[in-house]
């Protein structure tokens, strides 16, 4: 009669409902007219129905359940693939590998305060492609040299509705993200080269470059920006080595750097992430680095007992973290 009713449950350490629907289907493809040259096509689809989160449920209002429903709507994800090898010794490469993906996915978060008639549906599509290209050379018996590209392209779609369960009727409501791209291009070599039959080292670099594209609506959120657009690059790159002085003693060295670029998800959304805080976008949100160096010690005692000893260090810097903001 347009009223929620709360029902104890009798037992608090079940949770219910916990059931939920689950399809997947899968389908693959291979093609081999030569040696050399072998296709294979991939494609997968899966689907969930709604469910309950539980967290937001035992959320407390005036001794009452905040939330008359709080639900993840159908989670959806379907993938096509295509991979092409090519194994040839030419000039440049003796293996060529290209994967091609396009992948689609959704999700929906659905939310109704305790005897509320408007319930907040807010959806978030994304179309995701992506293009490898790697090469493999060996030469002689102790080079081995690994190299390619790399490019990802992700459209992120993001809409609110608000929507009156007891007329049926519904309005546009703010949306989790703002409407965005982003995309990141990199290439990258890596040598492996057999120095003696006790030393072994490999080196790489990789370039990396990231773009991201943004438009905010400010007619919820009185935010101080309407977009961003940001494009930023990053050199990595790592050295190692195995050393075995003797048989079954090994000892090895690895020192590298990396970056983590921010996405969508760190930069832009708005996000109530527990109670009494709100995530709000940084537009300004820069990329994460990290330096590393591990050490390792290995002993074979006999044929069947193998002691290892590893230890590393880590060195964050500009970490991507919350802060309290006005």
């Amino acid at each position: 009669n347009g009223m929620d009713v709360i029902v104890d449950n009798p037992d608090p350490q079940v949770q219910v409902p916990s059931g939920y629907n689950q399809s997947n289907f899968m389908q693959k493809f291979r093609f081999k007219p030569s040696e050399k040259w072998d296709f294979n096509y991939a494609y997968h689809y899966s689907s969930t129905s709604e469910y309950s989160r539980y967290d937001y449920h035992l959320r407390k209002k005036n001794g009452n359940p905040r939330y008359g429903e709080w639900n993840y709507g159908p989670q959806k994800w379907m993938m096509n693939q295509l991979n092409i090898n090519l194994t040839s010794h030419e000039k440049f490469f003796d293996q060529m590998s290209l994967k091609l993906a396009q992948q689609f996915f959704e999700e929906s978060r659905i939310s109704r305060n305790l005897n509320s008639s408007k319930r907040e549906i807010r959806t978030e599509k994304v179309n995701a492609w992506s293009g490898n290209l790697d090469f493999q050379k060996t030469f002689g018996e102790k080079n081995q040299l690994y190299y390619g590209l790399e490019y990802v392209f992700d459209d992120v779609e993001s809409t609110g509705i608000n929507e009156n369960i007891s007329t049926g009727s519904s309005e546009i409501g703010p949306s989790r993200y703002p409407m965005s791209s982003w995309c990141s291009m990199a290439a990258y070599l890596t040598d492996q080269i057999k120095v003696s039959d006790q030393f072994n080292v490999q080196a790489g670099l990789r370039y990396n470059i990231y773009k991201i594209d943004a438009t905010f609506d400010t007619t919820f959120y009185p935010f101080p920006f309407t977009e961003t657009h940001s494009n930023d690059g990053a050199l990595t790159g790592s050295v190692g080595f195995v050393y075995k002085p003797i048989e079954k003693f090994e000892l090895s060295l690895n020192a590298s750097t990396a970056f983590r670029s921010p996405n969508i998800d760190d930069m832009g959304k708005v996000f109530d992430s527990e109670p009494g805080s709100v995530v709000v976008p940084n537009p300004d949100l820069k990329a994460e680095y990290a330096y590393s160096l591990d050490l390792g010690i290995a002993k074979m005692f006999g044929n069947s007992i193998k002691a290892d000893i590893s230890g590393y260090y880590t060195y964050l810097d500009n970490a991507m973290v919350r802060r309290a903001f006005t």
